[in-house]
């Protein structure tokens, strides 16, 4: 009923009633077909249902400016409705409804109204609250920003000329306003396409202290990208204490002599220029400026009792021991990533009582930042001062990480400095390291003096060092395999020989063994998979389970071209199961060996008959057209289909696998083009508008092209619909311009989920098909701010709750709070929650401040689950299972 409600489907509604009588329902029937403003229904329901509707009801039509709907409601029920009806319609920008509301109902609006419709852009409703005389708003219980007085006093300890230290990009302004003086201070760096540009004119004095005006608004064009400029007079202090952050990219102020008069606007300038709520500290690592650090840690409390009212990540920074302490490890990561160690010394001066984990000392190591080691060793255990210390865990995969990447220096400093012991198996992976980059004076200074561990080795290794080392018996067997991937026989049977006899425990040698029996057949040296496989180890390792098997000999053979090895395993007797056989053929055609393939036919090897297709479409696929012309001349095929009484061999007509035509397909979904005209002359016929579908989606505009002038199925909208999704923009131009088919809303939708923007801008301008909410949804699942900024901007269709829990689930914080702030009215529920981006401590909290019904035992269960797989690798990940275990405890002393 409530489905049939919020479509507007009154038949169905109807029926429904009429079909269970005794149904019940609720008040959410009605109220969902007031949001939607399915008037009729909404009636219907007065008049035939007894279960009336909520405050909601009116609150919803309201906020999708339903005018008809509120007034109708207003006169005939009696719920009324809430503050929330103006505050929603305000910020939607629905004045009319704003303007009825305000004359005939008493409730009234709070500060959400105006800060909401600033922020929207929506300067009709902000004009029209300006011009009220009595315009008094009520103070929202939750609001946001720098009406908060001690983030205010904190924030105005910044001076005008220190608000511009995290924003060193300058840039003039270009065209014919030269009222204002062009100077653009630009967040993090950079201007971000369709943000307005917020020009602030200082007090007028000829102006009446109660008048704040919105001047005007235009368009300016920089470096072809277009930006809003709104010129914003604020006079009024209400204006000021109750606007949110401006999340705006540039701040413009007019020149003016006198610079006294821009005082009271000293607050929000700052809080605009600011960092951005949902920047993390680690975040603001990659922008390497202390400045922009100085600014966030200043911006942050020390305890719980000091926050700031509103989300903002910067409460939790130095209130939070456990997000501190994973802040602290995630910044030196970037820190260390970007080889600032400016960076680094200004967190370990910043934070106390942390801990530099392994991954961070192994990364510094392969990265080659020797100074950053020295620094980190110089300053541990406090060398800070007592309240400064921190501790710094050193070995792991440190001095492999910097062998593997030729720091000789690093491994000898870390070697040096004796902060890690090391086991021969560890001392093996290190020598292994340093042999594959030809280190082999170094392996030989990492070696101990009284064993020579080895691991296996490259082909870049030379064969006398391999020797060399195999003279101890735990190098021996790695050597051996090591041998046999450089095909030197000789020297395999030299250290054989060294050897002998083998230990009682051969499992090792077995292992190795095979290993040595599948290069022989890759390199196809019939001489050493002669000797390998005569040994005694060697039969062993053939019936083992190890890369000596004889599905892995063969089909390491068949992938290579080597019929000989085929044959000499054949002789053999060595014989593998019927989908195993089946696999090595479908690899000999992908690799183009059409003499394998022969000898399989000449041996009664069989196809999988329910799938023996699949031959012609990898050999269309690969573009192997001798293959596929002797597929052409090939009459029958023999083939294999199972029962329940076993495996019955039959033969099957090659006509049968033409018949299926899938090849064509296949051969434009890779882009084959030579296949096609191949395929052209002799199978024109089966063909389907599926091809030219296929190509465009793939971006193959060459194949388009050719389908276009020598074929005559065409294609469906389908094409440009997946060429778009995947982002070829010359074949959805050029289709628009040759084809008629046109396409869907799938294509803006799927453009815009996988982030192409262009081709989002494109189709907007350049077609009528339009997108649906799917659009911004998927845009903020998949974590496209700019794209989801641009569609709220200039489309109707808007998004839904999944797009706010979609990207909480992916970890797009910034996108979630904005989403969040653009669209108020979006409740999501628990159900929709699955936290695959759990990691981010910062959505954990965020989800904690804004939505904490969302944090249930489930979801948090379920979290911690997935942190639990990673934190081996992620160790920075316990902190958030400790602080979601603490927030378990704490729901559940709160629940008994």
């Amino acid at each position: 009923m409530r489905i049939a409600a919020t479509e507007g489907y009154l038949d169905i509604i109807k029926w429904l009633t009429d079909y269970r009588p005794e149904m019940k329902i609720s008040t959410r029937v009605m109220d969902a077909a007031a949001l939607r403003g399915h008037l009729e229904v909404v009636k219907w329901l007065h008049e035939n249902r007894s279960e009336g509707c909520s405050v909601h009801a009116m609150d919803s039509a309201a906020a999708s400016g339903h005018l008809d709907v509120v007034q109708w409601l207003h006169e005939n029920r009696t719920e009324g409705c809430s503050t929330g009806a103006m505050d929603t319609a305000a910020a939607g920008g629905h004045l009319a409804t704003v303007q009825w509301l305000w004359a005939n109902r008493e409730e009234g609006c709070t500060t959400v109204a105006v800060d909401f419709a600033i922020y929207n852009g929506h300067f009709p409703v902000v004009k029209w609250f300006s011009e009220l005389a009595d315009f008094q708003p009520r103070i929202a219980k939750h609001t946001t920003g720098p009406n908060n007085n001690s983030s205010n006093a904190c924030i105005k300890k910044q001076t005008s000329g220190q608000a511009t230290l995290a924003f060193e990009h300058r840039i003039q302004l270009a065209g014919k306003y030269s009222t204002c003086c062009c100077l653009v201070l630009v967040p993090l760096g950079q201007l971000s396409p369709y943000c307005d540009i917020v020009i602030v004119k200082p007090l007028s004095s000829h102006r009446p202290a109660h008048v704040h005006t919105l001047l005007s608004t235009y368009y300016v064009s920089y470096n072809r990208v277009e930006y809003r400029v709104i010129y914003l007079d604020f006079i009024q202090k209400y204006a000021i204490q109750t606007m949110p952050p401006l999340l705006t990219v540039a701040f413009v102020l007019e020149h003016q002599p006198r610079t006294d008069a821009l005082q009271h606007l000293e607050a929000i300038i700052c809080s605009f220029l600011g960092p951005a709520q949902t920047i993390s500290l680690h975040e603001a690592c990659t922008y390497d400026s202390t400045g922009l650090l100085d600014w966030i840690w200043g911006s942050s409390c020390t305890c719980m009792s000091e926050r700031t009212c509103g989300w903002s990540l910067h409460n939790f920074l130095r209130s939070d021991e456990l997000y501190n302490h994973w802040e602290f490890t995630e910044s030196m990561r970037i820190a260390v990533s970007r080889g600032n160690l400016e960076t680094v010394d200004w967190l370990t001066r910043h934070f106390s009582g942390c801990e530099v984990e392994l991954e961070v000392v192994e990364l510094a190591a392969g990265k080659g930042q020797l100074e950053m080691l020295k620094y980190l060793r110089n300053h541990e255990n406090g060398d800070h001062g007592v309240d400064k210390g921190y501790k710094v865990r050193w070995g792991g995969r440190s001095i492999q990480e910097a062998i593997t990447a030729g720091h000789y220096e690093i491994v000898r400093w870390l070697y040096d400095q004796k902060l890690h012991s090391h086991g021969d198996a560890e001392i093996a992976k290190v020598v292994c390291s340093a042999l594959k980059i030809g280190g082999k004076t170094f392996a030989e200074f990492l070696l101990p003096t009284k064993n020579n561990p080895f691991d296996c080795v490259s082909y870049h290794v030379k064969q006398e060092w391999i020797f060399e080392f195999s003279r101890d018996s735990a190098c021996a067997v790695r050597a051996f395999e090591a041998l046999a991937k450089l095909g030197n026989l000789t020297l395999m049977q030299t250290i054989l020989g060294m050897h002998s006899p083998l230990p009682m425990d051969q499992n090792e040698w077995i292992s190795y063994w095979g290993e040595a029996l599948q290069h022989a057949c890759e390199r196809g040296d019939l001489p050493m998979l002669r000797w390998l496989i005569d040994h005694p180890v060697g039969q062993i390792a053939r019936n083992t389970d190890t890369n000596g098997t004889p599905f892995v000999l063969m089909y390491t053979a068949a992938g290579n071209g080597h019929v000989e090895i085929l044959e000499h395993l054949t002789i053999l007797g060595l014989t593998i199961s019927l989908q195993a056989m089946f696999v090595t053929m479908i690899h000999a055609i992908r690799g183009g060996h059409l003499n394998v393939f022969k000898w399989m036919l000449e041996h009664d090897w069989c196809a999988s008959g329910a799938r023996a297709y699949t031959l012609i479409n990898q050999a269309a696929r690969y573009g192997r057209i001798e293959v596929l012309e002797f597929f052409l001349e090939l009459n029958s095929l023999k083939a294999v289909y199972p029962t329940q009484n076993g495996p019955v061999q039959t033969t099957i007509s090659l006509k049968a696998l033409w018949g299926k035509f899938m090849a064509v397909n296949i051969a434009a979904m890779h882009g084959q083009l030579v296949v096609l005209q191949w395929l052209q002359v002799n199978h024109p016929n089966g063909w389907s508008t599926n091809v030219m579908n296929v190509a465009a989606g793939h971006g193959h505009l060459d194949v388009v092209k050719w389908l276009h002038d020598n074929r005559t199925e065409g294609c469906t909208r389908e094409a440009m619909d997946r060429a778009a999704a995947n982002g070829h923009f010359e074949v959805v131009e050029w289709l628009h311009s040759h084809r008629t088919e046109g396409l869907s809303t799938d294509a803006m939708d799927k453009a815009a989920a996988n982030g192409h923007f262009k081709m989002v801008r494109w189709l907007h301008q350049n077609t009528n098909a339009g997108c649906t909410s799917n659009a911004m949804d998927l845009a903020a699942e998949n974590g496209h701010m700019e794209i989801v900024k641009w569609l709220a901007a200039n489309r109707s269709e808007g998004c839904t709750a999944k797009a706010i829990v979609d990207a909480l689930n992916n970890g797009h914080l910034c996108i979630a709070h904005w989403l969040y702030r653009r669209f108020p009215h979006y409740i999501p529920t628990d159900m929709q929650v699955s936290l695959y981006g759990a990691q981010r401590f910062e959505i954990i909290l965020y989800m904690y401040e804004q939505y904490p019904h969302l944090l249930t035992a489930e979801v948090v269960a379920e979290s911690m689950r997935r942190l639990m797989d990673v934190a081996g690798e992620r160790p920075n990940c316990n902190r958030i299972i400790k602080w979601l275990q603490e927030y378990q405890l704490s729901g559940n002393e709160e629940d008994s």
